[in-house]
């Protein structure tokens, strides 16, 4: 990795060769890309979905209130953990569940499944987040390249 003052168009095409050269890693970032592309869409639809069977307010209370107690418990969980020794399995674990509730949202036009859904898929979201960033930014990667400006620094 470049040192020192370079070029973003340099500091790109080292962490380009930096990840070509490791496979696992690679995988993980296409994972992590590929899991967010799909909650973004899943909760634009989510939200429609919501509007269809109730009102603008039930959507507020379902997912901010609902999602952000969620996110605000998850993170908490996730300071005192710390997402534990083997993280890859961490972020797996909190993907599957988050995945079985966006799952569970689209199961069924019922509030009360909705909000439960919801305040499942906010709580593994800090697991996700935390733990995948320890991994790529805090264990796989060299000091040099962790950039200060970056949430990796």
């Amino acid at each position: 990795m470049a040192t020192g003052r370079s070029s973003w168009l340099t500091d790109m095409r080292d962490g380009w060769c930096y990840l070509v050269t490791r496979p696992g890693l690679m995988g993980l970032v296409i994972i992590f890309a590929l899991v967010n592309l799909f909650v973004g869409i899943a909760e634009a639809v989510l939200t429609l979905m919501i509007l269809s069977f109730t009102s603008p307010d039930a959507l507020g209370v379902i997912l901010l209130s609902t999602g952000g107690v969620g996110m605000l418990l998850g993170g908490l969980f996730m300071s005192v953990w710390g997402g534990g020794k083997r993280k890859v399995y961490a972020v797996f674990v909190a993907y599957a569940l988050l995945g079985l509730g966006v799952l569970l949202a689209g199961v069924s036009p019922s509030v009360g499944l909705v909000t439960a859904a919801v305040f499942l898929a906010f709580l593994c979201l800090p697991t996700v987040i935390g733990a995948s960033q320890a991994i790529i930014c805090r264990l796989k990667l060299p000091q040099p390249s962790r950039g200060e400006s970056s949430p990796c620094g």
